[in-house]
């Protein structure tokens, strides 16, 4: 009689079950990985912007608005005549908190001082943004809330 080496069934099912538990755990670091991803990128591009609205500013003597729409969840970069807009998407576990306060770029690079917050209900965290330290510059505090 020949033997074949090899698994068997409830060896297979046993590795298969093993194999999809390890899966089904490794969900929820999926989610926040890509929460954290979302944000990183919001953050860098946020900033690419405002860096180009000062620089634009000081340049070209042209005053950028920053204002945030609510129906699409992004913040609209506006300047120039005919008007230009670049848009910033916020990340989609982020909300707003209180009424946003428009930022404007003066043509001198200037910012009047404004704070803006943005909330995560399922990590309870605030997202501050700070405008106006020093030199027209902001600031992105995060702090349990």
């Amino acid at each position: 009689m020949i033997r074949w080496r090899g698994f068997t069934l409830v060896e297979m099912l046993i590795v298969l079950a093993l194999a999809a538990l390890m899966v089904l755990m490794s969900g929820p670091y999926i989610e926040r990985y890509q929460e954290q991803t979302a944000e990183r990128h919001f953050l860098q591009t946020f900033h690419q912007r405002f860096k180009e609205a000062q620089l634009r500013a000081r340049r070209d003597q042209q005053s950028t608005k920053i204002i945030f729409q609510d129906n699409i969840r992004s913040f609209k970069f506006s300047y120039g005549s005919p008007v230009h807009s670049d848009y910033v998407e916020l990340p989609k576990h982020l909300k707003r908190r209180g009424a946003f306060k428009n930022v404007e770029v003066h043509d001198d690079g200037y910012v009047s001082p404004i704070t803006n917050r943005f909330y995560d209900e399922d990590k309870h965290y605030y997202l501050a943004f700070t405008f106006q330290l020093g030199g027209g510059e902001y600031r992105v505090r995060k702090y349990k809330g």
